[in-house]
């Protein structure tokens, strides 16, 4: 008779590999690829396998990062999309008013950003629309250094349009940069390692709802600053008003500035919120209710404030 051929016993599985005992071996295979160690005691063979096993499982995990960082690189070198300047500039200019740290989303030739700002008291959502293909991609910039950029376009060459593409650094480095570029030159803004995410806008219902022109609302506002920190904005008898009363006497008082059909209101809002930029259209749609949040829209998005509760 033939010499008896040795059998291949299986031991179990770790990490995908399976394991096995043949020919007074210990081999752990995985499509195809074969390790063998010299230890025969089940000890000395588990820490083995795991050892060997997590070196290679780090290394594939490494190669499998590297390419694709390396696909990123690349697609995004081709990213390369245009804004409206004036738009654009518009929205950030605002931003900047509230907040810090700006998470814009790029998806379906649409740039967005749903933010409170830090004190929670008021939340900012805008839109843009953007030509060019980028979906599905979001950066979190300083709104500070990309409001400084845009200041100095404006003021020094007043461009029309403006086109935005990004880099990011190969390894070990990884920062990634938005570029602002035309006929300028090419400017960058870091991207700030940021865990910010864009916000959901909360669901309100409103007792009043109106449209007015900005500049004449603005107008109302700064002249209730000057009576106090707080105004209060009310519906009575079917007329928007605002008033404002300070503890040294002074009062402001606009009667009748809208006509509207909705019932009596009046909420107390802080001035300090209510800048010059809390919209941007030309024309804007004011919603409010009893102690309820005010909302203000227009064409690019909209700005919620919180009522100011006595005692604040």
């Amino acid at each position: 008779m033939g010499e008896k051929k040795p059998k291949k016993i299986k031991i179990g599985q770790y990490k995908g590999y399976t394991i096995y005992y043949f020919d007074e071996e210990f081999i752990a295979e995985h499509k195809n690829k074969m390790m063998d160690w010299a230890e025969k005691t089940e000890e000395g063979l588990k820490e083995r396998i795991r050892y060997q096993i997590d070196l290679e499982t780090q290394r594939k995990e490494e190669e499998a990062k590297e390419r694709m960082m390396k696909k990123n690189l690349e697609s995004l070198k081709k990213i390369n999309i245009t804004f409206d300047f004036e738009q654009l500039y518009d929205i950030i200019k605002q931003a900047k008013g509230y907040l810090t740290e700006l998470p814009l989303v790029f998806n379906k030739g649409v740039m967005s950003f749903s933010m409170m700002d830090p004190a929670n008291v008021c939340m900012i959502h805008r839109k843009i629309k953007y030509k060019g293909k980028l979906n599905g991609f979001q950066v979190t910039l300083d709104v500070k250094s990309f409001n400084k950029v845009l200041i100095k376009l404006k003021k020094n060459f007043k461009p029309k349009t403006i086109d935005v593409g990004f880099y990011k650094e190969e390894l070990p480095y990884s920062n990634l940069y938005m570029l602002i570029k035309n006929g300028f030159g090419c400017l960058s803004v870091i991207a700030l390692d940021s865990d910010e995410r864009n916000q959901k806008l909360p669901k309100l219902t409103f007792l009043t709802e109106f449209t007015i022109p900005r500049q004449e609302l603005v107008s109302y506002i700064q002249m209730a600053k000057i009576a106090n920190e707080t105004l209060y904005f009310e519906i009575k008898d079917n007329y928007f008003r605002i008033e404002a009363v300070g503890d040294n006497g002074q009062r402001f008082v606009k009667e009748k500035i809208k006509k509207v059909n909705s019932p009596d209101c009046k909420t107390k809002y802080s001035i300090g919120y209510l800048k010059d930029n809390f919209a941007i259209g030309e024309e804007i749609k004011v919603m409010f209710g009893n102690d309820y949040p005010l909302k203000i829209e227009d064409d690019t998005g909209c700005f919620i404030l919180a009522p100011r509760v006595d005692g604040d």
